[in-house]
């Protein structure tokens, strides 16, 4: 039976629930933060490289977000239809994270195609993760105001996470 307000959910389930938020922002503000850098200073990538590595992912995530949307909704498991892809997809968006950083030495045409592949490998992990725990707020919290509260909480964590990195 689902759990109709906040106050059936223990104060662990909610902190739970807000701690992937932080890490994936934590995680953003990294690449957000470093790999203009890691592009132009390691990969020797000029600026317009750097520029079409940066708008080729973001062409690619506004197709990827409503694909995964609907392959989540779609989704029927045991498990239910969010929680499969945030199990399955954590060590994916480690892995992709990481590979945005590996210095890499294929020339600068091998190093801009590396960036973009990895770039592109990195958006479409983060999706199968973000997509689903975006998804998951209706369905752990029922009632309006249960979700507003539970929703706020990990904006609440990812706020925490903005002003740790300043």
């Amino acid at each position: 039976m689902p759990k109709k307000n906040l106050r059936d959910h223990t104060t662990r389930e909610i902190i739970a629930f807000s701690l992937l938020p932080f890490g994936l922002l934590t995680i953003q503000t990294l690449i957000n933060t470093a790999l203009n850098m890691y592009l132009t200073d390691v990969l020797g990538l000029t600026l317009a490289m750097t520029g079409v590595v940066l708008s080729a992912t973001k062409v690619w995530d506004a197709v990827n977000d409503p694909l995964m949307g609907l392959i989540v909704d779609r989704t029927r498991t045991k498990l239910g239809k969010c929680r499969p892809y945030i199990l399955w997809t954590v060590i994916p968006v480690v892995l992709t994270t990481s590979m945005l950083f590996f210095p890499v030495n294929f020339g600068q045409k091998g190093n801009f195609a590396y960036a973009i592949i990895a770039y592109l490998l990195y958006y479409t992990a983060y999706t199968a993760l973000d997509i689903p725990y975006q998804g998951l707020t209706p369905l752990v919290f029922s009632s309006l105001p249960s979700r507003a509260c539970g929703a706020t909480k990990p904006l609440s964590r990812k706020k925490q996470a903005i002003l740790w990195r300043r």
